[in-house]
């Protein structure tokens, strides 16, 4: 009986990132970006399907803007988590 074999290419990227703010003008940011990539082999019309997911998020974080009566840097991005999924 034959037994056939699948071959999977799965491709992962991921990268952190750590914001650090000097004299504790912020809170630290921390922040990740993710993606994942599987191609399916097709034989007949296409060559390969590809299924694409994407992941990303980021604690609050400010563009350096401060609020005058507190002097403290103010939160004017909002942390977010965000999925993407898709296939080509």
């Amino acid at each position: 009986m034959p037994v056939s074999i699948i071959r999977m290419t799965v491709f992962i990227l991921r990268r952190n990132i750590y914001i650090k703010c000097t004299h504790e003008a912020f809170k630290d940011v921390h922040a990740v970006n993710s993606f994942i990539n599987y191609d399916l082999p097709l034989k007949k019309v296409f060559n390969k399907i590809s299924f694409l997911a994407r992941y990303d998020m980021m604690t609050d974080h400010s563009d350096g803007k401060m609020d005058e009566t507190t002097k403290a840097l103010i939160i004017n991005d909002y942390a977010r988590h965000r999925v993407t999924v898709e296939s080509r």
